[in-house]
C-alpha cells in the first residue's frame, strides 16, 4: 500500500488566531497522518517564548485554533534548536526527523534501526 504523511510548516506570527487554517483543512481531507510545524520560533526567545509556561500557552492556543492533537504539533526553530530553546519547550529539526522515523517504523515502512531508515532520516551518512 501507499504510505504517506504530510508535514505542514507555517511561520510563527505571534497570534495563533490569525494563522491560516486553509492548507491544514486540505491536508486533513486526505485522512493521513500529519505534523504541523510552527516555524521560526527561535526568533522570539526574548518575547513570546521567554518561559516554558509561555511556550505551553502558545502550544495550547495553536492546538485549539488548528484543532489538532498535541502530538500533531511542534513549535520549532528550523535553523538551530539550542539548549536555551529546548529549556522553554521549543523543538528543532531533529524532533521532526524523530517524528518521521517513528512514523516509518510504526507503519512498517522500515524496520527499526534499518540502515535505510537511518539514511532516510539523515541519521547515518549514505555509504
Amino acid at each position: 500500500g501507499l504510505a504517506s504523511f504530510f508535514i505542514l510548516v507555517m511561520p510563527f506570527t505571534g497570534d495563533p488566531s490569525k494563522i491560516s487554517v486553509g492548507h491544514l483543512e486540505e491536508v486533513k481531507r486526505f485522512g493521513c497522518p500529519f505534523l504541523v510545524c510552527i516555524s521560526q520560533c527561535g526568533r522570539y526567545l526574548d518575547d513570546a517564548f521567554v518561559t516554558k509556561e509561555n511556550t505551553d500557552k502558545f502550544r495550547a492556543d495553536f492546538i485549539e485554533v488548528l484543532k489538532v492533537k498535541p502530538s500533531d504539533l511542534l513549535l520549532i526553530d528550523s535553523l538551530k534548536c539550542t539548549p536555551e530553546m529546548r529549556a522553554v519547550g521549543l523543538a528543532g529539526i531533529d524532533d521532526v526527523r524523530l517524528w518521521i522515523k517513528n512514523w516509518l517504523d510504526k507503519y512498517d515502512v522500515f524496520k527499526k534501526d534499518d540502515p535505510e531508515l537511518l539514511m532516510a532520516v539523515n541519521e547515518q551518512a549514505a555509504m
